[in-house]
């Protein structure tokens, strides 16, 4: 059997249109990398100065929450917990002003500081048995 040879004109239209395709991907693939790296550039040059989130949980190397700063029901709050997950302190700005608490391990309040409705200061502690002592000037 004889097998017809591909005339040397039909190859080299073929050739010639596999090249211009292959330079077509060329500049388009150069064109994805260049935006690409112009893109990480303009990220690394002009850095974000601000962070907005409703809440940042602080993990110890235990994978343990230790602290949470975010928005409570009245307001900003950091809550400090202890190696267990027990809650034992809290500052917090409510509508009435700032208020400071620390607890025991059952996570009992134990001493509060904070400024009343009126911005009148008050120290208050709580001794075991749930005896509350207030001072206030």
């Amino acid at each position: 059997m004889l097998q017809a040879m591909p005339d040397s004109e039909g190859v080299t239209k073929r050739l010639e249109k596999l090249e211009r395709q292959n330079r077509g991907f060329k500049v388009a693939g150069s064109l994805v990398i260049l935006g690409a790296a112009a893109a990480m550039l303009l990220g690394v040059a002009a850095p974000s100065k601000t962070l907005e989130t409703d809440m940042i949980l602080i993990k110890d190397a235990k994978g343990t929450t230790r602290m949470i700063l975010g928005m409570a029901d009245d307001g900003p709050a950091i809550t400090m917990l202890d190696e267990k997950g027990r809650l034992r302190a809290n500052i917090g700005v409510t509508k009435d002003g700032p208020e400071f608490d620390f607890l025991d391990a059952t996570e009992t309040p134990r001493v509060q500081i904070l400024l009343d409705g009126k911005q009148e200061p008050h120290f208050n502690m709580v001794d075991a048995k749930g005896v509350q002592v207030s001072f206030r000037p």
